[in-house]
């Protein structure tokens, strides 16, 4: 059906697909639907196609949390719905990037999306059946397949595109598997068991003796079991102690059970203080944020590698010189240095594009923080070199990293069948040492290898 007035022609699609049937791409969108199931898969639709997913999207008899994730509010006029769409429109047409940037980029999408609507937060949505307990849906629908929702609020906020508004709440993950469901039990202090009970304590002050009540009843009197001494009166011949559990499997008393979280995913025991904590943010764009859609540089792609927290590689040379010198000195003293060179990085950026690239290298950096321990240092000294340093670690546990950082390799593969392709050396001391090499040199030496 076609509605026509002076300013604005309507036209009407009675389901998603017969509007993409039609091939046409309007300036804004009005969602109504008799369903509130088919209307919230309408909206996510259009939010997830990089033709429609900037466009305006308003709602008409239709409401809900959900909703707000993805929509620019209701309307009840199609004039009301061509005067708030407006500034959205016309920003989207100021925007510089084409359907082919967005595409290869969720982050962009993301960015774009929040750029024209300053005012928007992203909102986590609490969901019992996921993993983690809480998505982030805006950021699901964008991202669609090309990224881990999570992985990529987690990228932006620490590029400072976005920040965190509200803390939402604090959930906890199994350090294991990441999972936050769990089974809380209380179980013995002293040997582990679940078959633990509560019961009423007395504590005799003749000879001390503390045991359930139940052990100290003979018929209608309170009598020791252990000296056989007649408890009258609470306080001169008794007392209640705090110790009010008792074990079944080890007969041991205690005040409070062990707690143990017990994993529903892995089966993993742990104790609740070694549970990963995560706290729950809302977000918003930053000024940083902005200008990086406003002029597409999301990212040089190798000062992605910067993110392993470098140190100057000044710095680092000094301090492979000086565990050199020190290592001379007292053998025991073993450090390795692993260096990775990343050599496909020009070949990846004419065939994928800037934007994938950025994405693919930020996760690949993300897995390596992963692998590396918080003792150890990483530098980057040409563009594509990274150099780890490994304190009290010998050659065998040197070769554990860097093959667990080749395994990372087979996790960038794209579709078209590319991906990082990358060469690795190990130099572990005592073993491998030169004599009179200093850092710098053996940096070097180590370089020409890898090149």
């Amino acid at each position: 059906m076609n509605v026509r007035n002076s300013q604005v022609s309507c036209k009407v699609f009675p389901s998603y697909e017969e509007y993409l049937e039609n091939k046409i791409v309007p300036d804004f969108f009005i969602v109504e639907s008799a369903s509130d199931e088919l209307g919230l898969l309408i909206l996510r639709q259009l939010r997830g196609a990089v033709e429609t997913f900037l466009h305006p999207v308003f709602l008409h008899g239709l409401s809900g949390e959900e909703y707000e994730f993805f929509s620019d509010g209701s309307v009840d006029t199609l004039q009301e719905a061509l005067e708030k769409s407006e500034q959205l429109c016309l920003g989207r047409m100021q925007l510089q990037h084409d359907q082919e940037e967005y595409a290869e980029s969720a982050m962009l999408r993301i960015l774009a999306y929040l750029y024209l609507r300053p005012e928007t937060i992203i909102q986590p949505l609490q969901q019992w059946n996921l993993p983690y307990l809480y998505s982030y849906p805006l950021v699901d629908v964008l991202a669609g397949n090309d990224a881990e929702p999570l992985h990529l609020i987690e990228t932006l906020k620490n590029r400072s595109f976005i920040r965190s508004v509200d803390l939402v709440d604090r959930v906890r993950h199994c350090p294991s598997c990441n999972f936050s469901h769990f089974n809380f039990i209380d179980v013995c202090p002293s040997c582990g068991s679940i078959e633990i009970e509560k019961k009423p304590f007395l504590h005799c002050f003749t000879c001390g003796t503390v045991a359930p009540q139940e052990r100290f009843l003979r018929g209608s009197a309170l009598i020791c079991p252990q000296c056989h001494a007649q408890l009258r009166h609470i306080g001169a011949d008794y007392d209640r102690p705090l110790e009010n559990y008792t074990c079944k499997g080890c007969g041991h008393f205690f005040q409070e059970p062990d707690i143990i979280a017990h994993c529903q995913n892995c089966g993993k025991k742990n104790k609740p203080d070694e549970l990963v904590p995560w706290p729950v943010y809302s977000y918003q764009l930053t000024e940083r944020g902005e200008y990086a859609v406003r002029t597409g540089e999301l990212e040089d792609v190798y000062s992605l590698f910067d993110e392993l927290q470098n140190i100057n590689p000044v710095h680092f040379s000094y301090t492979v010189d000086w565990l050199l010198n020190l290592c001379r000195r007292h053998k025991e003293e073993l450090f390795s240095l692993a260096g990775i060179r990343v050599a496909n990085i020009p070949e990846l950026h004419k065939r994928m594009g800037r934007y994938r690239l950025v994405e693919l290298v930020d996760s690949y950096i993300s897995r390596i923080r992963e692998t590396i321990r918080t003792t150890d240092l990483t530098t980057r000294t040409v563009n594509d070199i990274i150099w780890i340093l490994l304190p009290k670690t010998d050659c065998p546990n040197c070769d554990i990293v860097v093959s667990r950082i080749l395994d990372l390799k087979s996790l960038t593969v794209q579709d078209e069948g590319i991906q990082l392709e990358f060469k690795t050396v190990a130099f572990s001391a005592p073993d491998n040492m030169i004599d009179g090499e200093t850092g710098e040199q053996l940096l070097a030496r180590l370089e020409g290898e890898l090149t």
